[in-house]
């Protein structure tokens, strides 16, 4: 038996398949590689296939600066049914046999495109009095959620029946797709429901890329280096780096003269150590104009 690599670190870009669970996606890879430790920047639901973003040993620690950018994914909405998950896997509450023409479903689009307001599915993992919505669902009780921001970049569609249309959708982080089936089909009278979803990107990381679970390697796992390459970067000197190390973070200013003032706050920065090996050290993030060591490697 192989023992468990406790230095592994970096990305595995994962093709997740259908009716598994993001966290048991994981626990395959973990255990087929012998990894100690394996997170990841965002699940997807079971009935969704597509990218996966895997973070392996002290790479789990960048998962939120890694979900920030926009995501892009393709898919079915079937129109004429309602379900109380807003997909195609729950239970039907309302059928219609009045689909407008794919015309006005085209036209209907351009209503959510841009900053909408959208209420998150009975089944998602929002928390309502420290309980996930979805626990409730499972229960058979509504609950109330609030509405939510969500950015659609980019709302694509196409006919392929007329009571079934294909899509490809860019959006922001926290946008709930099966609320967008559900509102669309609401728009339009006739309600609606997301029938299938694949996760083709997620900021620069595509699911071309990506392996399925059975075809994942050792190799496949992207150093951190490759994976921050677009990342302003600073080269501490040794004695910097050693300081930084131990919590003293007076030397950026005192002894770089860095002006980070001049930085914009939406900037994360990579720092390593000058060394042969260019050893990743942390991040350094903006918090309330003030620039701090966000994460300590």
């Amino acid at each position: 038996m192989s023992t468990v690599d406790l230095h592994a670190s970096g990305l595995l870009l994962i093709d997740k398949p259908i009716d598994i669970t993001s966290a048991k996606a994981l626990n395959a890879v973990k255990r087929a590689l012998n990894l100690e430790k394996v997170g990841h920047t965002g699940t997807l639901d079971p009935m969704a296939t597509g990218l996966l973003l895997g973070l392996v040993g002290n790479a789990t620690r960048l998962a939120r600066f890694l979900d920030c950018g926009f995501k892009t994914y393709s898919g079915k909405i079937k129109l004429g049914i309602k379900t109380d998950s807003d997909d195609i896997t729950g239970q039907v509450t309302e059928t219609s046999t009045s689909i407008p023409p794919f015309e006005s479903v085209h036209q209907a689009i351009s209503n959510f495109v841009g900053e909408i307001s959208q209420v998150p599915p009975q089944v998602s993992a929002v928390k309502v009095k420290g309980k996930r919505s979805y626990e409730y669902a499972r229960e058979g009780e509504t609950v109330e959620l609030q509405p939510r921001k969500a950015i659609i970049k980019e709302f694509l569609i196409d006919s392929l029946s007329p009571d079934v249309i294909r899509f490809q959708i860019t959006c922001s982080r926290g946008t709930y797709i099966r609320s967008l089936a559900r509102d669309l089909g609401d728009f339009l009278g006739c309600g609606g429901c997301l029938k299938t979803l694949r996760r083709e990107k997620i900021g620069k990381f595509c699911v071309g890329n990506a392996k399925e679970l059975d075809k994942i390697s050792r190799h496949d796992i992207v150093p951190l280096s490759q994976v921050l390459s677009n990342w302003q970067c600073i080269d501490l000197p040794d004695y910097v780096a050693l300081k930084i190390r131990s919590g003293d973070q007076r030397m950026l200013s005192e002894e770089l003269h860095l002006d980070l003032s001049k930085i914009s706050a939406q900037e994360f920065m990579l720092y390593a150590a000058e060394s042969n090996s260019k050893n990743f050290l942390g991040v350094l993030e903006r918090v309330n104009d003030k620039w701090q060591v966000a994460l300590n490697f």
